[in-house]
């Protein structure tokens, strides 16, 4: 029997290419060690390659160290490029305080509620009169107003230098939105009113992308136009193109809750749809002598498209290049190439392109989904056997859904912390019905200049996409249909990686001690957590909470904790779903903000575990004071009318802390005030979370 990474050698390859690129992030390298491994590699197979015929056949095998010093190199030097500080002319290195920025939009501004947001991207620097060509990528906010309204993609501005580095909330275990933009290549923002900027002669842009954005608001000016407006519409344009800005939000809670966010988050299944309506296109197609050729052209040209036009998410790409893979072997050589192969090879190709697609989570779970089918799909399926064809179908979906669900369950735990019990009747539901939804909305762009018939084909696919709504909303509403704010840590994640292995060999491959195994890897997971929650025990933190506008704080002693932040916060489940939770949840705590209130919050001052915190809102007293009063921390919240010489004259304190209640102009004041008095001080919004462990 020939091994599997014999027919599958990109198998071999991957593990060793991901190695590199993830050396390359967090050992930080220079690199010269890189081109010095590389360089390696290439001497070692020199070496190898001038031995004598004999020599090399009898260690064939000899070459692979070579090849696997290449392939870590090559992974490391890519992940290094694709850093954006290290480009030459990145603007980051050449910002000045009294530079001008030139800058192109590379796509439509979004609405939101004070602002347009959009991506732009820097041509050049001026300082004065002079031009210094500058490159990378930045977020604008432009207030809202007549003039901003207008603008639109391959627009040019000319930005009064307002850049600020982007920055995450800094809260232990909540989502990093600094890195994820890292990761996109964008490391600066800025806030601009009406004054700060002024559109620059002419445009810039490729015509591909403008051809793709026109593509894209043509689609949603059809399905606003004949489907309608609302919750309908925002799950209309989010299947058939990606576009969520008009999605509800308990919409996209209710899918969530029910595991079907595949369903509007723009995915494989999207395009294995597209593809297979295109295969059964195919057959009526006339045979010919350069039918395959034709065929190829007509199928790749409509994978891509789609692809671009829904904005080339990670999943989407992977279908479309693991489908251009077996396009290409079809009809052009007329083989059949080995899935896993293929799959591998997908990603070895798509890492090439963008090394920090790794540290995507929808890259993840689309490559584990599709692995997990092609191991299990088979084998559940052969475990019932079906008279009935609509039974035997409704087995094969539940088959197909359960064994996409096992190798993405320990990522979706990790990263989401919830578990959908109704995920399969979810999925059974909403996969036949958004089908016909994504077959109907074609149809739709087809008939769009005859209205009669497209009103007919909207009308329908508004109930359907009503139907499923409410199917949706109904099984969300249950009170059994969801655990959410499950604590899953990385030791949880590597432990059911390894049950669900071994398992898995002890199933399909007849390995015994993989059933023998996993009990005992069980064992450690159940040890590891109890050595936590020991370790934890006598931990004490408290966590001033970076949430715009609101004074939050957690006060932690192991697993127990209290809030003594503003009051609000307790009714605004929103806010403290996005800025709290995921931090409680990290640290294994009670996720119900304000069920535990702090009794020693005795007026504007907190004593916990021996440190002590004044809290100042308003003004300091009139009365003189004798002597200082000696505290830890001072935190200044919602804007006090004081100045930080009048703090230092009434407090002795180690850390002055401004919280993100505070306006930005007061707080850089405060910042400057402390460096003159050389006090050492803390700001929230611009540092992130101010974290206590002791």
């Amino acid at each position: 029997m020939t091994p599997i990474w014999k027919k599958a050698p990109f198998l071999k390859l991957l593990p060793v290419f991901t190695g590199g690129i993830l050396c390359a992030q967090y050992l930080m390298l220079s690199v010269w060690h890189w081109v010095l491994l590389l360089a390696s590699g290439l001497v070692y197979l020199c070496w190898v390659g001038g031995r004598s015929m004999w020599r090399r056949f009898v260690s064939e095998g000899g070459r692979m160290p070579g090849i696997w010093m290449l392939i870590f190199g090559m992974g490391g030097l890519l992940m290094y490029n694709a850093d954006a500080r290290r480009a030459p002319g990145y603007f980051g290195q050449l910002l000045s305080d009294s530079c001008r920025l030139a800058v192109c939009l590379s796509d439509v501004p979004v609405g939101r509620a004070r602002t347009y947001k959009v991506t732009a991207e820097v041509m050049g620097i001026v300082r004065g009169h002079v031009w210094q060509p500058a490159r990378g990528k930045l977020l604008l906010y432009l207030a809202k107003d007549s003039s901003s309204g207008r603008l639109g993609y391959g627009d040019r501005l000319l930005l009064v230098n307002r850049v600020r580095a982007l920055r995450g909330s800094g809260h232990p275990g909540g989502f990093d939105y600094a890195a994820y933009c890292a990761r996109k290549g964008i490391l600066y923002q800025a806030y601009l009113r009406g004054g700060d900027w002024c559109v620059i002669a002419g445009r810039s842009g490729g015509w591909y992308m403008d051809l793709l954005i026109r593509g894209r608001s043509y689609c949603i000016s059809v399905l606003r136009r004949y489907v309608g407006a609302g919750a309908v519409s925002g799950v209309a344009e989010a299947l058939l193109i990606g576009y969520r800005e008009d999605l509800n939000t308990d919409l996209v809670k209710a899918y969530s809750h029910t595991g079907i966010m595949h369903i509007i988050a723009i995915s494989g299944m999207h395009l294995a749809l597209l593809y297979g309506a295109l295969l059964w296109l195919m057959r009526w197609w006339p045979s010919h002598r350069g039918a395959g050729i034709c065929k190829s052209v007509v199928v790749l040209v409509l994978l891509w498209g789609f692809a671009l036009l829904t904005g080339a998410a990670a999943s989407v790409l992977r279908a479309a290049v693991m489908f251009s893979f077996v396009t290409i072997g079809t009809f052009l050589m007329k083989r059949e190439g080995n899935m896993a192969n293929m799959l591998a090879a997908s990603a070895f190709l798509l890492l090439c392109y963008d090394p920090y697609l790794l540290a995507d989570a929808g890259f993840q779970l689309s490559y584990l989904a599709v692995l997990s089918i092609l191991l299990l799909y088979r084998p559940i399926y052969g475990l019932l056997r079906c008279p009935n064809w609509w039974l035997d179908k409704l087995w094969d979906a539940t088959a197909l859904t359960f064994a996409a669900q096992v190798f993405t369950l320990p990522v979706c735990l990790y990263y989401f912390h919830q578990l959908p019990h109704l995920f399969l009747p979810a999925n059974l539901v909403a996969v036949p019905l958004s089908t016909l939804v994504l077959y109907g909305e074609v149809v739709l762009l087809c008939l769009s200049g005859w209205p009669a018939a497209a009103q007919i084909v909207g009308h329908g696919i508004r109930w359907l996409l009503s139907l499923l709504n409410d199917i949706i909303f109904q099984l969300d509403r249950l009170p059994w249909s969801v655990t959410d704010h499950i604590h899953f840590p990385w030791y949880a994640l590597v432990c059911l990686y390894l049950i669900i292995c071994s398992l898995t060999a002890w199933w399909l491959l007849q390995w015994r001690r993989g059933g023998l195994l996993s009990p005992g890897i069980l064992l450690l997971w159940i040890v590891m957590g109890w050595y936590s929650e020991w370790a934890d025990r006598g931990t004490r933190r408290i966590v001033v909470y970076n949430i715009p506008g609101h004074s939050a704080i957690d006060l932690i002693k192991g697993r127990e904790v209290w809030y003594a932040g503003d009051t609000s916060l307790v009714r605004q489940a929103a806010l403290a779903e996005r800025y709290i939770i995921p931090t409680r949840v990290y640290w294994h705590l009670p996720v119900l903000v304000g069920g535990q209130r702090w009794s020693g919050h005795m007026g504007k001052a907190i004593s916990f575990g021996g440190k002590r915190m004044i809290i100042v809102d308003t003004v300091l007293p009139k009365a003189r004071i004798l002597r200082k009063l000696q505290t830890d921390y001072v935190l200044l919240s919602h804007n006090p009318k004081v100045s930080i010489k009048e703090l230092s004259e009434f407090y002795a304190f180690k850390t002055v802390i401004f919280d993100a209640s505070n306006s930005s102009w007061k707080i850089e004041q405060w910042k400057s005030d402390c460096y003159a008095l050389t006090l050492r001080c803390f700001s929230v919004p611009d540092q992130g979370a101010f974290v206590i462990n002791f």
